[in-house]
């Protein structure tokens, strides 16, 4: 049997993602950590393997903010999501493949019955490394802060 590893989010799926009582700062980049795009893909864990030679700047701030998200909320940052301002979002498919397969993961994924990532949730690993800087990124996300 072939296992279909992506799929697109459906129109209502996207509508009733969560709101969570967060703001994502602007990013500068061309390609930012969390997705703004009118489609949705989501994946299996499987589809995920690719793994890069070495963390970039971009990972780096997508698993520091998924870090301050999960603290945040008090569980599980959903692959889509809005935020407070009402902008829809989702997390980038690469940057979730690399916190997940890297020798010492920083991130786990809960999937639906489907398969399909539904959430990510930092590890302890993830907890050790940022929770110095966690007052700083949760100014960052605070909905009052901007």
């Amino acid at each position: 049997m072939i296992m279909i590893e992506t799929r697109f989010l459906s129109e209502a799926e996207r509508r009733e993602a969560p709101r969570l009582p967060i703001v994502l700062p602007d990013f500068p980049d061309r390609s930012p950590p969390f997705s703004t795009g009118e489609q949705t893909e989501v994946f299996t864990p499987d589809a995920l393997k690719k793994v890069s030679a070495t963390d970039s700047a971009r990972t780096d701030r997508f698993i520091k903010l998924v870090f301050a998200i999960s603290h945040r909320i008090g569980g599980p940052v959903p692959f889509a999501f809005h935020t407070a301002d009402g902008r829809y979002r989702s997390l980038d498919a690469g940057c979730v493949g690399y916190c997940v397969n890297e020798r010492n993961p920083r991130l786990n994924v809960e999937t639906g019955s489907d398969g399909f990532i539904v959430s990510v949730m930092p590890t302890a690993r993830c907890a050790e490394i940022y929770e110095l800087v966690l007052a700083r990124l949760l100014s960052e996300i605070d909905p009052g802060a901007q």
